[in-house]
């Protein structure tokens, strides 16, 4: 929140014990996803008291006050899922959002908390009955929540004109063939880095198939949990890329959302030596994260894998780790880091290190 009034006290989680990267121990990713827990229920509590504080009748007319307190008294791993859900935090993101703005004065008008009190019944049956379907993660494509539709600008407008829906659901391959493929692709992660395929499972619960989007794959931390993908990998590999790419957007969102990794404030800008496009500076922080997680997997591929996919694996390695080391230097000792960024950072450098001492025949290529 930009004038946090309301907010949920993070938990300390020790940033130098490791990367949280796919290879370090999976107790550190199960701490991780327990300290984001507590502060989203945390968030929600600090909401719901604050509403009712507020504004009591719409909290009773709307039918919100029996449903939450329904939820608060739900056994805890059932509240765990419901709350975690994508569409669940995006509701809360907007709840925050819009009773920060009362409460500072900036929003007037109580229409808006109403709205919010309004759709949460729905909402939370939505997330109920998602939460029911045992595909894991869930594929769509325009049918995706209205919640979610809402937050995917500019990323992607999902049209609102039913006749438009099904118009754009006739482009690019059908849905079943695309989930068919996409868990192609995750049983090879699977098999290159079982512990990728672990994070990937446990970080995201949906994936939107659009193969009309302006994007290769897309997250944001507006929706997080869900991932996009569209038409334009050009293999499996790529297609195997794109899902731990994105799933790496997931766990910095996570460790995000306990602690910030940069100042919020940094106007810099900073040219990312992969792509040659610019960044500012958190932008280039998670391009740099990602790439580490990225050169770790096509090494294992380049190891494991024979013919095509092992040359496209060995070129991937190479120039991302030739981008690695050239942006090193500009976040060793950054001013903007948070002490829980540079730990962060300190921790992926010695990754980032071991990587150009196995790698250097290639580098040298």
């Amino acid at each position: 929140m930009s004038s946090a009034v309301l907010q949920a006290p993070g938990k300390t989680t020790y940033y130098a014990e490791g990367t949280f990267l796919p290879g370090d121990s999976p107790q550190t990713l199960e701490r991780l996803l327990d300290d984001a827990w507590h502060i989203r229920f945390t968030k929600f509590m600090l909401v719901y008291a604050e509403l009712f504080a507020l504004c009591p009748e719409d909290c009773e007319a709307s039918g919100f006050l029996p449903v939450a307190s329904d939820l608060i008294n739900t056994e805890e791993a059932q509240r765990r899922e419901l709350i975690n859900h994508p569409v669940f935090r995006i509701w809360l993101g907007m709840a925050m959002r819009d009773l920060n703005g009362r409460l500072s004065g900036r929003i007037d008008d109580p229409q808006f908390l109403r709205s919010r009190l309004d759709e949460f019944p729905a909402m939370l049956e939505r997330v109920r009955a998602a939460a029911k379907t045992p595909a894991h993660p869930a594929f769509h494509r325009m049918d995706v929540d209205p919640l979610i539709a809402s937050m995917l600008p500019p990323s992607y407008v999902v049209p609102d004109d039913p006749d438009e829906r099904k118009a754009r659901s006739q482009i690019g391959h059908p849905l079943s063939f695309i989930t068919d493929v996409a868990r192609i692709a995750l049983d090879r992660i699977q098999t290159t880095w079982p512990e990728a395929r672990r994070h990937f499972e446990r970080l995201v619960s949906d994936v939107c198939y659009l193969p009309d989007g302006n994007f290769r794959s897309c997250s944001a931390s507006r929706y997080t949990g869900i991932i996009l993908i569209s038409n334009r990998d050009g293999s499996v590999l790529d297609l195997e890329e794109s899902l731990v790419h994105e799933a790496g957007h997931q766990l910095l969102y996570h460790i995000v959302e306990i602690h910030p990794v940069s100042d919020d404030d940094v106007k810099d800008q900073y040219r990312l030596p992969w792509s040659g496009q610019f960044r500012d500076f958190y932008g280039y922080f998670h391009a740099f994260y990602i790439y580490v997680i990225l050169a770790q997997y096509h090494e294992r591929a380049m190891e494991q894998r024979s013919g095509r996919d092992r040359d496209a694996a060995r070129t991937r390695v190479r120039d991302i780790l030739r981008g690695l080391i050239a942006a090193l230097p500009d976040f060793q000792g950054n001013p903007h880091l948070t002490p829980e960024g540079s730990a962060l950072i300190e921790a992926v450098a010695k990754d980032v290190r071991k990587l150009q001492e196995r790698q250097g025949s290639l580098l040298a290529a």
